[in-house]
């Protein structure tokens, strides 16, 4: 690996990992296995991240999850859908106006029933509801 090559991973690490590491602490990134999955809520707190501001007249947001919600707010799981105490439900994707999305949408063995067509629509009406310029899904066995 040339310097060059170094210092520019370093710099993505530095400028770009690392803080949406920092931005992203209550979220399950890096985990294997999670008793949650705060997928909207990663999303709204990388909308905040001020290197993501809408300032940036093009920005795309790439997200590799299974999609499958569960926080303490919501959940896909069938046996979570409690509503819980000072619960108002699935917060809503803040705004992603002149932002493309493309997700990596992880289909899980033995989620079929939870990973349908249907739950793929909502995904994409939260997403256009919040003003996204264009979603695109791509499948990962």
């Amino acid at each position: 690996m040339s310097i060059l090559t170094a210092n520019k991973r370093e710099i993505f690490r530095k400028e770009f990992l690392d803080p949406l590491m920092q931005t992203s602490s209550n979220s399950t990134l890096g985990r294997i296995k999670s008793p949650s999955s705060p997928i909207i809520e990663t999303i709204n707190n990388i909308l905040s991240w001020h290197k993501f501001s809408s300032n940036i007249p093009s920005r795309k947001l790439i997200i590799y999850s299974d999609l499958l919600q569960n926080s303490v707010h919501c959940s896909d799981y069938p046996s979570q859908k409690i509503v819980r105490f000072k619960s108002a439900g699935c917060p809503e994707i803040g705004n992603l106006s002149n932002v493309d999305v493309e997700i990596y949408y992880i289909l899980r063995a033995g989620k079929e029933h939870l990973q349908t067509p249907e739950h793929r629509d909502k995904w994409m009406n939260r997403l256009l509801t919040a003003n996204a310029s264009s979603v695109r899904f791509h499948d990962v066995l």
